[in-house]
């Protein structure tokens, strides 16, 4: 379950980051997840999309270039762990001029949590 749930999970950050970051979860966001609290600029928006772009790459391996699934676990594992401290320092603990705190933490919280998730998937796995 955990590998469907990522591939939703990443697919879904993937399409909605590469066609329309802002509309997505910018301050007016139509998922009431408003990840900025301020418009981006080209350079911001930019860099959503080849965010959103690589989530779609890394979605698009598993589901259907042949990446296993237990180096999707693994995969997405050091996604969750590797970006809490970024989420963290950057975007959660700042006075929200240009990020949602309170979005940053419930973030924060959800990787935390999936990583849990995949690591007890990942130990029922043959190659740790």
């Amino acid at each position: 379950m955990y590998d469907l749930a990522m591939t939703i999970y990443f697919g879904m950050y993937g399409a909605t980051m590469t066609t329309n970051s802002e509309l997505f979860w910018g301050p007016d966001s139509i998922m009431m997840l408003p990840y900025m609290s301020a418009e981006m600029c080209a350079t911001g928006n930019f860099f959503a999309r080849m965010v959103g772009i690589n989530f779609a790459i890394m979605t698009l391996g598993y589901a259907k270039l042949g990446v296993s699934k237990d180096a999707w676990i693994k995969q997405t594992m050091l996604f969750h762990v590797g970006t809490i401290p970024v989420f963290y320092m950057m975007c959660a603990n700042t006075d929200g001029t240009e990020f949602t705190p309170w979005v940053w933490m419930v973030q924060i919280a959800m990787n935390i949590g999936l990583a849990a998730w995949g690591y007890t998937e990942m130990s029922k796995s043959k190659t740790k």
